[in-house]
Parts: structure tokens; sequence; C-alpha cells
């Protein structure tokens, strides 16, 4: 919706539609405890705020990229990785030291992190396929309607079931099936 309003592209009969299936699935993915919890516990949408905030950042990003046709698509990808290496990432370890504090997410002491072959590797490897879909996906909303290209996206949802099925051992519940169906 915001490619169509920033880059005047045509949105598809259906975009309506599709975006409240869309928002509802969001929803069931996230599983706010107003909706999975059994005792009508308070409500708790950080997970969904999160979402919805990445939802944003990502259609800015889609509209920039397609107002930046005339750049290679390695400068545009070169550009964003330092960003998020330089200002997101900080900016996460930040918020995790001093409000989320989660061990999971990590923080500044080097002492922490884990060094061996393994985590070293499997590092690698994220960050070299990372820039690789990054620069697909630079490309694609290059070449073609941001309008049509988005919705292909979607198919991250498929291979999040598959990477928590089989690399996880982590079954989805209901609520991240029916989600996904969304």
């Amino acid at each position: 919706i915001i490619a169509a309003i920033f880059l005047k592209e045509k949105l598809p009969k259906l975009t309506p539609i599709i975006a409240l299936f869309a928002i509802i699935g969001i929803c069931f993915l996230s599983q706010p405890t107003w909706l999975t919890s059994k005792d009508n516990s308070a409500l708790n949408i950080d997970g969904l705020i999160a979402m919805f905030v990445s939802v944003i950042a990502w259609s800015i990003s889609v509209v920039l990229v397609r107002t930046a046709q005339e750049s290679h698509f390695l400068q545009l990808s070169i550009v964003s990785s330092g960003q998020t290496l330089l200002i997101s990432f900080p900016i996460l370890l930040l918020l995790n030291e001093f409000v989320l504090v989660d061990e999971r997410i990590g923080g500044f002491n080097a002492n922490d992190w884990e060094w061996d072959y393994k985590s070293i590797s499997i590092m690698i490897a994220i960050g070299f396929n990372g820039f690789a879909a990054l620069c697909l996906n630079v490309v694609g909303f290059q070449y073609g309607d941001a309008t049509k290209v988005g919705w292909l996206e979607y198919i991250a949802i498929v291979f999040t079931f598959i990477y928590q099925i089989f690399l996880f051992d982590d079954m989805p519940d209901i609520f991240e099936i029916i989600g996904a169906i969304l």
C-alpha cells in the first residue's frame, strides 16, 4: 500500500482483502496474550508492535529501492548491510542491554560470545545467505512493480515453517498454522 502511495503504482483490486487477511494472520503468528491466553491475562502487544514496525520499515526500504533504480543493486545491498551492521545491530544490543534483557539476543560483552568454529561458520553462512537474499530482493524490486513483487515475500512463511519443524524440531501450534494460512 505504501508503494502505491509513494510510487503511484496501481494496487491490485484484491489488495484490501489480502491486507485484512495478512493483518489477521500476523496477529495469529505473533500470538499476543489476549488471543492465546486462557486466563485473560493483560494485553501484551510488544511482538505485534515490533512486527508492524518491521512491516513499515521494510515498506520504506522497498520505496527507496524503487526510487533508486539507476543505482547498481550491489551499491544498495552494501549500504543496507552496512546500515544493519553499524546502526540497527548496535541499537538492538542497546535495547537489549537496558530494556529487553534477553540472554538469547546477547550484549556488548565479547567475553560472553561463543567463538568456536561452529558458531563462526554459522555466522558466515547466515551473513552470506542474507546478503545474497538482499541482493535478489533489491534486483526484484528494481525491475518489478513493488505492489506485485511484495506479495512474493510471503513465501518466507513457508520456509519459516520448514526451519521450525525440521531444523528446530518444533511443531507449529494451531495459532501459527492459522496465521500462516491467512
